[in-house]
């Protein structure tokens, strides 16, 4: 009888063990909807110098509280917000660079509570000089480091000052041609004698516009300070995103190629197909990614 006993309870000791490392890979979103906890090992990266974060236009369908949450159970810690996503969690009103200091501590308060610091925001414009000056103290003020951009050409030396008195650099973000910043030469131009402007390097775009992205990050060696990372089923405008690796944009030539430049600083996912439900595609993603960071000589 002791020995079924000590059995039965080492049976019941292994079952509430199992139970406990299930519970431990998930979590809870705002709603109470269910969602796997992705693997959190991101040191290849962290080694690297690069931060993973997520571009919440990719959970668009979602509010802000649903994305951090979202994103934090991919084992990601960091986000580029964008003009317009509901805020959610009971916070009316949208993300805006001109939301009240009540909102932004809110919006602040969710990124926190998932362990998501806000690095970078955009992709936006200011129409003109007051718009701006918001813009750089609305990113002063959220802790952002970046702003995604594409001024207009007269806007840039504003852009570069107010760059410089808030300590909040612009990333130009070159959506497909026939946009003005299609090509790098272009995001070159604006780059010229202004320290305080860089490159967003969107590759998916750059293939859309037909150029070979590595040979676009050679043109820009040196001012990439930000990636919008996506692949691309074929090379067309209208093509969608796939799962990293098995698109078009060759992005193991991409990584190789940061890493060879030496680049450091934010890969944001702006995985744009299936907004509803794509958690799963950029779990295969991140996994594609972490795999080819790992090779690197």
């Amino acid at each position: 009888m002791k020995i079924f006993i000590g059995k039965l309870l080492f049976a019941l000791a292994f079952i509430a063990f199992l139970m406990l490392g299930c519970e431990k890979k998930q979590q809870s979103s705002p709603e109470g909807v269910v969602v796997e906890e992705a693997s959190t090992d991101m040191a290849i990266l962290e080694n690297l110098g690069w931060e993973m974060g997520m571009q919440t236009y990719t959970l668009r369908k979602f509010t802000l509280e649903e994305a951090f949450a979202k994103t934090k159970s991919l084992g990601l810690h960091y986000a580029e917000i964008y003009n317009g996503q509901e805020i959610g969690g009971g916070v009316e009103g949208k993300v805006h660079f001109t939301m009240s200091s009540e909102l932004r501590q809110k919006a602040l308060e969710m990124a926190a509570a998932n362990d998501i610091e806000i690095v970078q925001f955009g992709v936006t414009n200011g129409k003109n000089e007051k718009e701006w000056e918001q813009h750089f103290e609305f990113a002063k003020a959220m802790g952002i480091k970046t702003i995604t951009s594409e001024p207009k050409k007269e806007d840039w030396d504003l852009v570069n000052d107010l760059a410089k008195e808030y300590d909040v650099r612009v990333a130009i973000h070159n959506h497909p041609a026939p946009s003005f910043f299609w090509s790098p030469d272009a995001v070159l131009e604006a780059c010229e004698g202004h320290d305080m402007i860089g490159s967003c390097a969107d590759i998916g775009h750059w293939k859309r516009s037909g150029l070979d992205p590595v040979e676009c990050m050679k043109k820009l060696e040196g001012k990439i300070f930000t990636f919008h990372i996506k692949d691309i089923a074929e090379p067309k405008k209208e093509a969608e995103d796939v799962v990293w690796g098995t698109g078009v944009c060759d992005i193991a030539a991409v990584i190789e190629e940061a890493q060879s430049q030496g680049f450091k600083g934010l890969w944001s996912i702006e995985y744009e197909a299936s907004p509803e439900d794509n958690l799963k595609e950029i779990g295969e993603s991140l996994d594609y990614f972490k795999k080819v960071a790992g090779e690197l000589k």
